[in-house]
């Protein structure tokens, strides 16, 4: 039986203790997630490249926090430009309605002549006439032709294309991430245009791109998902297949 009452333990000091225990887990989990993003563990997006995956997340975070800084930047520039407006707008309306009180006293205080009726009426139709003219002198403002389309532009597939690649012959490049596999998509047309052994050496030469950038297997389809070759599962190269028969 052990001796009561119990000794007596500090809450705080339990505290402290299980804190130091959380921090020292934290830094533990955060050196395993930047080991693995350097050696590229960690999952990424289809669309960017495998040779870019260790700088996806940490641009990403980097993202993330620059946005609260700007929508402060933004809110405290929108309330100093709000400020001067807002004294700007109540100068004005006081000076005007002082001018027009003292416009009005003058006007009865000086008695209009029989003669100042026809000068009136013909500075009122001047300006009307004036305005007739402008509006029958006004061009339509000249049309702004629309904005080119926007150039798209695929990183891997501008990879795979070196000098040597005929054009309009590569059309795409569709990484498998979790078959650790490369697809490309060739044109069928394009394709039947080369000899046997340009077919065999631009076949190697995608291969030792496709392994540069870290993909396992390079598999070749046409644009009817003929299967045009792939790579050698035992020893190295690239097994082609016969296009020949349509």
């Amino acid at each position: 039986m052990p001796n009561l009452p119990a000794p007596y333990t500090s809450p705080w000091r339990e505290f402290g203790r299980n804190l130091r225990a959380v921090l020292a887990d934290l830094g533990l989990r955060i050196r395993e997630l930047s080991r693995r993003n350097r050696e590229g563990d960690l999952s990424v997006p289809a669309f960017w490249p495998p040779a870019w995956a260790p700088f996806f997340w940490p641009l990403l975070l980097a993202l993330v926090l620059a946005l609260p800084a700007a929508g402060l930047r933004w809110l405290s520039l929108s309330h100093s430009v709000e400020a001067p407006v807002e004294q700007l707008g109540d100068g004005p309306s006081t000076s005007t309605s002082q001018s027009l009180q003292a416009t009005d006293a003058d006007e009865l205080a000086t008695p209009a002549l029989p003669g100042d009726n026809l000068g009136s009426n013909r500075d009122d139709a001047a300006p009307s006439s004036s305005i007739g003219s402008s509006a029958e002198q006004s061009i339509p403002p000249p049309s702004v032709p629309p904005a080119p389309p926007a150039l798209q532009i695929d990183p891997l597939l501008n990879l795979m294309i070196d000098g040597d690649t005929p054009d309009n012959l590569l059309e795409s490049a569709e990484p498998d991430l979790r078959a650790n596999r490369l697809v490309l998509r060739v044109s069928r047309s394009g394709w039947r245009a080369l000899q046997a052994g340009s077919r065999q050496e631009q076949a190697e030469t995608w291969q030792s791109i496709a392994e540069d950038l870290g993909y396992g297997s390079l598999t070749l389809l046409d644009d009817e998902d003929c299967s045009l070759g792939r790579s050698a599962r035992v020893g190295d190269g690239m097994i082609l297949f016969d296009v020949e028969v349509s």
